[in-house]
């Protein structure tokens, strides 16, 4: 058994020892641990206790005591590469977690360390990973952030202050039915009161927030549908989006999924042809100009048009930046 392993054991009784409110020494609690346990590794477990969130107070000659019932939120020890999984998570992700939802992560994964089993490399391998390819929003309020999170999760309608993306400031109250995830920022998805209109709001945007809570909703299953199969931001769907791939970036793109039900076929001169179903049209425009003429469209016509208006602006602007140079 591992030492991790045994003081998470230790670390459970003595919560139980603690929680009825009556304080004891810690000799008394090296006794009732039945092992053969001395008052300083009592004292490093009560420290643990306390970094892991335990109302730890200490009452002189009488020992240590909770001030209020409490228990560690540990139902079962976890194995080596159960804990490895969940704090490699917390590394990767834990940055893009609105703050409230971080500070939880911190706590869940202190509690993975004192629940969980970790091999010697275990520790050098987390410090070797990285992530790229991420940007950072500016968050005007972390309190009004946090607010509209607990909105979401606790089902009150939301009152606060929202910029949009043309620096316009309003008062708004809305039913907050979804939370997503897009290009590194999180977003509301949103019912409008009592206009009734479905938008998606994002939540560095909002400068203050409160909930109201006499006032409750009741989640709408079918917008929460609609978001995870990437209905956002109110965006026109393509259908049927055939593309060509460049030999170039042919093996980089096909071994990625980029759209649901995305497909691959060979035309008649060997040439890898992609299809999706159907995508909204801006995350298609984005992959595309992300290539920069490595893939060709084939259909719909919609689909070249857009991207004939993309290139005709960009050379406008180049031209005109030329000029004034």
């Amino acid at each position: 058994m591992t030492m991790l392993k045994t003081q998470a054991r230790r670390l459970q009784k003595l919560v139980l020892l603690l929680n009825p409110g009556e304080a004891r020494t810690k000799a008394a609690l090296a006794r009732a641990l039945s092992d053969e346990v001395a008052p300083r590794t009592i004292q490093r477990d009560l420290e643990e206790l306390q970094r892991l969130g335990a109302p730890i107070i200490y009452s002189g000659r009488l020992g240590v005591r909770f001030t209020h019932a409490w228990f560690l939120p540990v139902l079962a020890e976890l194995g080596s590469d159960e804990t490895l999984a969940g704090l490699a998570a917390h590394k990767l992700f834990a940055a893009n977690l609105p703050p409230g939802l971080q500070l939880d992560l911190d706590k869940v994964s202190q509690m993975q360390r004192a629940a969980g089993m970790m091999n010697p490399d275990d520790d050098d391998f987390l410090q070797s990973l990285s992530r790229h390819g991420t940007c950072q929003v500016e968050i005007v309020s972390a309190d009004a952030y946090d607010t509209v999170v607990q909105a979401c999760r606790q089902r009150f309608v939301l009152a606060g202050v929202y910029e949009n993306g043309r620096g316009e400031s309003g008062s708004r109250q809305l039913e907050v039915h979804a939370l997503f995830y897009h290009i590194d920022a999180w977003y509301t998805h949103a019912r409008e009161v009592p206009e009734g209109h479905w938008k998606s709001f994002a939540l560095h945007r909002f400068s203050s927030a409160r909930l109201l809570r006499n006032r409750r909703f009741e989640r709408d299953s079918a917008a929460v549908a609609a978001v995870r199969e990437g209905r956002i931001f109110q965006q026109e769907w393509l259908r049927d989006v055939r593309l060509r791939l460049s030999p170039v970036w042919e093996r980089h793109i096909c071994e990625r999924q980029w759209f649901p039900g995305q497909s691959y076929t060979l035309d008649s001169q060997g040439r890898r042809e992609m299809h999706i179903p159907e995508a909204p049209l801006y995350p298609v425009l984005r992959f595309l100009f992300s290539f920069m003429g490595e893939v060709s469209v084939l259909s719909p016509d919609i689909l070249k048009q857009e991207v004939q208006k993309k290139l005709s602006l960009m050379n406008e602007q180049a031209t005109s930046e030329v000029q004034d140079v």
